[in-house]
């Protein structure tokens, strides 16, 4: 399958309650370019599609800027990733116990 001009593997992935998303895998990079699975929407059950675009390297990991949303074929979400941060530390303050 193509996504973009782009040759695609597809994976199914299903759970043990039948639940299923389908993975577009690039031929060339290795990285997921699109999921498509069923989701919950505000009238029923909904066809939704996110691709991944806009690949750059973060701390030795690969990752998506861009994600656009599409359900039942028509766009509801176009998401822009400006910076990430991968662990930066957690403040232990934070799993102090109340009045500590």
């Amino acid at each position: 399958m193509a996504l973009e001009d782009r040759a695609t593997d597809v994976v199914l992935v299903t759970d043990a309650s039948g639940e299923a998303i389908r993975l577009f895998v690039d031929q060339e990079t290795g990285y997921v370019v699109k999921q498509e699975y069923q989701s919950a929407g505000a009238e029923g059950p909904v066809a939704e599609e996110r691709i991944f675009s806009d690949f750059r390297t973060v701390n030795g990991l690969v990752l998506p800027h861009k994600t656009v949303v599409l359900q039942n074929g028509r766009q509801t979400s176009d998401a822009a990733v400006v910076n990430i941060e991968i662990n930066t530390g957690v403040d232990p303050a934070l799993f102090a116990a109340p009045g500590s």
